[in-house]
């Protein structure tokens, strides 16, 4: 039988058949070994890299000049136990909560003379007993509370000990996307720190009530519960806030929450200058001008012929600076003492760091003229809340509205509302027409013009009657939203207040 040579394709096919059975073993050891090369070269390139070697120490010296000046804080109340009476002073205090602080140095106005505080949230202290300081050295000391203020959520504390370190504090405001620290105790794990950069600043939290004064910085740096109090610092490790919320993942009472990737803290001048106030004056007293107002939306103020940005006075207190000095409805704030407000919130700091007493000049604008007029503040503290009821006024015979218009925006019945009705409402003397019907949810209605409420004005022309409103909406421009001046009874204040509504139909 001869001999066949496969030849050439023999070796083939076994080659062939070799790699199809070995072949995955290969190709993954050709990819590990490719992979793993490709690893030590970058870990060498790391581990050679000047850049992040000098990121690193960087971070790391923040941190060294940072933690000294930062406290944890802890605080006590009397125990439930006690039995209260005389003895009761004599009673264990139990824990009551824990935050953050840091230390600041303050320079009086008057003497020249510096002398070290503590700065913390005033939720951290409200309502302690005792409050303790521990330092990162382990040294520990009771801490007087000097005072603090709930608007801004600032406290000063005072400790014995004179040889502490003061942070140093940034000269500027925080930009976004700068890199910055947040310090503190973390569910109570002390003088921890965590980095990140700056998402946004004022932001505007209504934090507990809407009185308080809120300008934030937001971050994503790690804030957690104990975290309140300590210092938020730029890459040179000077205080640029001091942290005080976070949006939580807390579920119930008992959860303490943890952190969302979004932070707030308050800025540091905001806390200085309140800081300077209790330390100097002992309490923060703030200015009041007695006004209503709104911010100014490009709509509103077209509807006055206006462009320029400020802030809309709907109502002058009665008796208040503002009403005594002469402002009116419808003046648009513009500047405090020569310095520019842009909105309801810029209105609010400015007049809140005048004292009590303080003369400002306010400038406004009323029908296109540019008015200044001098107003002597009042004190905040000194506003009573007026104890009374909504009221139903008393008025002439309503009639069910036939205008299309007014139908769109909600309001079914109108009446006339005299001077004498005024009279028998025991109401200072005006007139206008009262809105005795209003549709839930309507255009009106979402414009807080509600049953009660009495239009006094279409635009700038004044409506007293119900015929006269009637006739002052055909001639208002039908390019415009409609704008209404309303007047409705104020519990709190125990008076009718002035408000303005843009009205516009919605297009189908």
């Amino acid at each position: 039988m001869p001999i066949r040579w496969y030849g050439p394709s023999l070796i083939l096919l076994v080659t062939v058949v070799t790699v199809m059975l070995m072949g995955p073993g290969i190709a993954r050891s050709i990819a590990w070994n490719h992979s793993e090369a490709n690893i030590q070269q970058v870990r060498q390139e790391l581990l050679e890299s000047p850049s992040l070697i000098t990121l690193s120490e960087s971070f790391s010296k923040v941190s060294t000049v940072v933690e000294p000046s930062v406290v944890h804080v802890q605080t006590f109340a009397p125990s439930a136990r006690s039995g209260g009476g005389f003895f009761s002073r004599f009673d264990p205090l139990d824990p009551l909560g824990n935050g953050s602080g840091w230390v600041y140095a303050h320079t009086d106005r008057d003497t020249g003379e510096t002398k070290n505080y503590i700065l913390t949230n005033h939720h951290v202290v409200a309502s302690a007993t005792r409050i303790s300081v521990r330092f990162a050295d382990g040294s520990e000391h009771t801490a007087r509370l000097v005072n603090s203020d709930e608007l801004t959520d600032v406290a000063v504390l005072e400790v014995p000990d004179e040889f502490l370190h003061p942070a140093a504090i940034s000269p500027e405001p925080v930009k976004k996307g700068q890199i910055v620290f947040a310090f503190g105790s973390p569910f109570r794990f002390d003088f921890s720190v965590s980095q990140g950069i700056v998402s946004a600043s004022g932001r505007q939290l209504d934090i507990g009530n809407s009185g308080k004064y809120e300008d934030f910085i937001q971050t994503d740096a790690a804030i957690n519960p104990g975290n309140s109090g300590g210092p938020l610092t730029d890459i040179y490790g000077r205080v640029v806030g001091m942290n005080t919320a976070i949006a939580s993942s807390r579920t119930n009472a008992n959860d303490p929450g943890g952190f969302m990737g979004l932070g707030f803290a308050i800025p540091v001048q905001m806390a200085v200058d309140v800081a300077t106030r209790i330390i100097e004056e002992g309490d923060v007293r703030r200015g009041y001008l007695g006004v209503l107002i709104r911010d100014l939306e490009p709509a509103l103020a077209e509807s006055f012929g206006y462009t320029g940005k400020g802030v809309l006075i709907e109502h002058p207190i009665g008796d208040g600076p503002a009403d005594e000095a002469g402002l009116l409805p419808g003046d648009i704030i513009t500047h405090i003492q020569d310095m520019a407000v842009g909105d309801v919130d810029d209105l609010r700091y400015t007049v809140a760091g005048f004292a009590p007493g303080a003369s400002i000049k306010v400038t406004t604008v009323r029908g296109g003229q540019e008015i200044n007029v001098t107003v002597t503040l009042d004190d905040l503290e000194n506003q009573a809340v007026v104890t009374d009821l909504p009221r139903r006024l008393r008025h002439s015979p309503a009639i069910t509205v036939q205008d299309d218009r007014l139908r769109e925006l909600g309001i079914g019945r109108i009446a006339d509302f005299t001077l004498d009705d005024a009279r028998d409402n025991n109401l200072e003397p005006f007139a206008g027409v009262i809105v005795v019907d209003a549709r839930m949810g309507s255009i009106a209605a979402r414009q807080r013009v509600f049953p009660q409420s009495v239009i006094t004005h279409v635009g700038d022309a004044p409506v007293t009657t119900t015929s006269e409103l009637l006739e002052a909406m055909e001639l208002y421009p039908e390019s415009l939203p409609l704008r209404f001046t309303v007047l409705s009874w104020d519990a709190n204040l125990g008076e009718m207040i002035s408000r303005f509504a843009l009205l516009e139909v919605e297009p189908d």
